[in-house]
This record gives C-alpha cells, structure tokens and sequence, in this order.
C-alpha cells in the first residue's frame, strides 16, 4: 500500500543517515518529500536530507533546506535544532551575519531548549567574527547565567578569562581563572589553567613593577 511504501521509503532514508551514506540518505529523503508532500514524517524527511547536505559539507544547500524545514515546520520538534543548524550552515560559509540572525531565532522560539546552548555559543564566534567582541562576552555570561551545567559552560567562563587577561585586567582574570578551577574541575579547559595562573601572575607582578618605575622616574624628574 501507498502508506507501507512511504514508511519503507523513509527507513531506508534514516538506515542510510545513520550508516553514514549521506549522499544515498540526501536522495532517498529528497525523494520521500516529493512523492509524500503531506505525510506526517515529511518534516523529518526533509531535515535528515538537509542535516545529510551539511554532513556532505553542501553549506551552500543546507542553509536553504534547514532554513525551509524551520519556517515550514515550526510546530514540530525538530524546528529549533534546524533553525540552529541553518546558521551552523552560514557560518561554514563565512555569512556571520546570517549565521547569528538564524542562531538568535532559535533561541527566539525555545530560549532554553535543546540547541539553545549550543546557539548562544556558536552566536558567541559569530560576534567575534563580526568584530563585535564586547556583545560576544556579554553572550558568554547569558549562556553562563541561563546555562551553567551545559558542556560550553567551562569553555565560556575560561574565554572571558581569556579575554580579561588580553585587556590586562589581570586580578579579575586571575578570579575568572580560578572559578574554572572551583566550577568546572574535571573539564578539558581545567587542565590548562595552573599555568595561566602563573602567567597572570607574573603579568600582574610586571605591571605593577612598571608602575612603579613610572612613578620613581616621575618623582626623580621634579
């Protein structure tokens, strides 16, 4: 029967998704959303046929068929993760702009979802692409606030860390360091700060010992 056709269509699509044939996936999905335009899986068929572009690095396609999938589909459970996956597709193509307008809608329709991390992190490198670093950091705190238990949360805090150090304000840096210690112990990022630690240190040592010069030459000088 047309139903016992369109279910058997749409496992091999996801057989072939899983098994990594994504090119055979990208067909067969493509296929069962143009024979079955109504079909309740139809959503779901054309987000594994874009999710198999974007694994096909076709940025330039899968941009367009997550981005068809989110405005079509917006009921379903799928639409958050394809809005997010519109701008995962942008930002590969170096559209930073669009990969932060698509990352925002999702958080927009589910601010603390499923994806919702993932589109308040990944907006975060959008922003420093754009040039925009201070709304980037401000982003790392609101995934931070609303997400502290998500797997970037280390990562984040360790980045304003990061950022403090390169703006030399080395006593809050040293503080944001050490909260990576405290907070997140058992992460990647964990293991790198002892030696920041003593970077930050110094740095901070080095500064005040140039201030102090500065301000014996300047007494010397009256």
């Amino acid at each position: 029967t047309g139903e016992f056709a369109s279910d058997e269509l749409f496992m091999v699509g996801m057989a072939q998704f899983q098994t990594e044939a994504y090119r055979d996936a990208q067909i067969s999905m493509t296929k069962f959303a143009q024979l079955y335009p109504k079909h309740e899986t139809t959503g779901y068929a054309r987000y594994y046929g874009a999710y198999a572009m974007y694994n096909l690095t076709d940025f330039a396609g899968s941009v367009e068929a997550f981005k068809a999938v989110a405005d079509s589909y917006a009921t379903l459970d799928i639409a958050q993760d394809a809005r997010y996956r519109q701008g995962e597709s942008a930002f590969n193509l170096r559209q930073y702009d669009s990969a932060l307008s698509a990352y925002d809608q999702s958080l927009e329709s589910d601010s603390l979802g499923g994806v919702a991390d993932d589109a308040l992190y990944s907006g975060v490198w959008a922003l420093m692409e754009l040039g925009q670093d201070s709304a980037a950091i401000s982003r790392l705190y609101r995934l931070l606030k609303n997400h502290p238990n998500s797997p970037f949360a280390p990562h984040a805090l360790f980045t304003i860390g990061d950022y403090q150090y390169n703006a030399r304000r080395f006593d809050v840096a040293l503080n944001t360091y050490q909260g990576v210690l405290e907070k997140y112990p058992d992460s990647d990022v964990a293991a790198k700060v002892p030696r920041l630690l003593d970077d930050v240190k110094e740095a901070a040592a080095y500064t005040l010992y140039e201030l102090a010069i500065a301000a014996y030459d300047s007494a010397v000088s009256k």
